[in-house]
């Protein structure tokens, strides 16, 4: 649902067969069904994804790298809602937001 099609087309590429684009194409795309609207279960999913990902075409060393920047940018997401909670800035909001990213840190422990 994430990195599956990334997955599949580096594959392909890998295996010789070319990848082709087609503008003309149309895909109807249900936003959030498959999902669900829960940002921090998606968000999760979706790095959790990219790992895998990393894990299965660029060995440890890499996605150790990649999971620490994930948590890196994560951290800095927090802290900027954070700041602007302090600030008073829709503090209802504010506090979703650092629970979803919370969330997403313990994750990607």
């Amino acid at each position: 649902m994430y990195f599956e099609e990334t997955d599949w087309c580096y594959r392909v590429a890998n295996a010789g067969w070319q990848i082709h684009y087609l503008p003309a194409a149309k895909v109807v795309h249900y936003e959030g069904q498959s999902s669900g609207q829960v940002v921090s279960a998606r968000a999760i999913r979706f790095n959790r994804s990219k790992i895998r990902y990393a894990e299965k075409h660029f060995g440890a060393k890499k996605t150790r790298a990649i999971r620490r920047f994930l948590r890196l940018t994560t951290a800095i997401q927090w802290a900027t809602e954070a700041a602007k909670w302090l600030l008073g800035h829709k503090r209802t909001l504010r506090r979703k937001r650092m629970a979803a990213y919370r969330k997403l840190l313990e994750a990607l422990r």
